[in-house]
């Protein structure tokens, strides 16, 4: 039994192409951006545009997440992952 974030078209299509779900995989990042990158992104989101420390963070939390993800499936012995 598994459970999925796929629509039931899109996980029609997966196995239609092959695809065998085999289990959950994680990749979970809490993390901080501290104290003085906070303050200076506080007081930037108070002007128009992107905040490029938080953006930043979104990207390396993201990256992390998926690279976790990643070898949480290798060491299940899968040969991919879709999210």
């Amino acid at each position: 039994m598994f459970t999925t974030a796929s629509d039931a078209q899109e996980l029609f299509c997966q196995w239609d192409a092959g695809y065998q779900p085999l289990r959950f995989v994680f990749g979970n990042v809490a993390y901080s951006i501290g104290l003085g990158r906070n303050l200076t992104g506080s007081i930037r989101k108070l002007v128009r545009g992107e905040v490029k420390q938080y953006s930043d963070i979104f990207n390396t939390t993201r990256n992390l997440a998926l690279n976790r993800i990643i070898d949480d499936a290798k060491a299940n012995n899968a040969n991919s992952v879709v999210v």
